[in-house]
């Protein structure tokens, strides 16, 4: 696979010295949506049957992390 390690590293990079941080649940659920985001990037979009594009679900993603 592309980055086996890619959401872990997401993560480090992004809560680099939070051990101080309060995070909320808007702060954590903020955070996932940037990870998701950057590996939509990672993983490429995939074609439907219709030859059209789309970007990959969130399911999807989960997916491709667990397998990976």
């Amino acid at each position: 696979m592309l980055c086996n390690s890619c959401p872990g590293l997401i993560r480090r990079v992004v809560n680099h010295g939070c051990e101080a941080w309060t995070l909320t649940n808007r702060d954590e659920q903020h955070l996932r949506i940037f990870e998701r985001r950057i590996l939509r990037k990672i993983f490429d979009p995939v074609q439907n049957e219709d030859g059209s594009w789309r970007i990959r679900l969130n399911y999807e993603l989960n997916e491709l992390i667990e397998n990976a």
